[in-house]
Parts: structure tokens; sequence; C-alpha cells
């Protein structure tokens, strides 16, 4: 059954799925160590989002995936704050470096931050979808 607003859910989970692919993609050349770990966590949300194309939905796997995100956001947090107050004109393009590993830090919890707030995006849905279901 559909709910409303199918097509428009749709297309933002085909578009979610595709950011996420390419963020799995982007840890690939992830000189840190932890390049395998974003990767398969982001190739995870890129699957929760391709299944909710078809309205195929796992709560429990959603939020085992928000967990895995709340706890990554929790421990890259404090590069957020190196960040704000050490940062000596350095920006976030800068490339990977020793001297500044805040940096990674903070582009870590961004996209932390981006995986909560998309798999909130899918746990609405999935309410959206339980609403729209016809009572029997």
């Amino acid at each position: 059954m559909n709910y409303p607003n199918y097509q428009a859910m749709k297309i933002a989970n085909i578009l979610l799925t595709l950011m996420f692919v390419a963020f799995a993609a982007f840890q690939y050349n992830d000189t840190d160590g932890q390049g395998l770990l974003w990767m398969a966590l982001y190739a995870l949300i890129a699957g929760i989002f391709a299944f909710a194309i078809f309205q195929k939905y796992s709560r429990p796997v959603v939020w085992v995936a928000l967990g895995l995100c709340a706890i990554a956001a929790l421990l890259t947090a404090h590069g957020v704050w190196e960040f704000a107050t050490n940062h000596d004109g350095v920006g976030l393009a800068q490339g990977m470096s020793n001297e500044y590993p805040y940096i990674e830090l903070t582009r870590e919890f961004g996209g932390a931050i981006i995986s909560v707030l998309s798999l909130l995006f899918v746990l609405r849905q999935i309410k959206k979808q339980q609403v729209a279901l016809p009572v029997s």
C-alpha cells in the first residue's frame, strides 16, 4: 500500500541511496585505518534506503544503524571541539595530516550526523506507512 507522497519519498530514497553509496566509495582512500568501518556503515545505510525505495523496512536494522551512527558521532565529537578552538586557520578541505587530526574527526562527525538524520527520516517513513495501512 502506498502512503501519502509515495513518489516523493521514492525519489528521496533513490537519491539518499546514491548519496550513501558515494559516501561508502569515498572511504576507499581513507588513510586513518578506519575506512573499512565507515565504508561498511555507509553501505548498510545505503542498503536501508535501497529497500525503502520499495517500502521494505526493518525497524530493528534501522535502530542498530542509528545506534552505530550515534556512537560514531560521540566518538568523533571531540574533533569538532578541537577544530572550533584550535584550527589555526586550517579548513576542513585541507588534506589529511597528523598535525591536524581534528580535520578528519570533524568530517567523520559530520558524516555520522548526516547518517543519524537520514535514518530518522527512514523511521518517519515507517511510521507513515503504518498509519496508511488499513485496519483489519
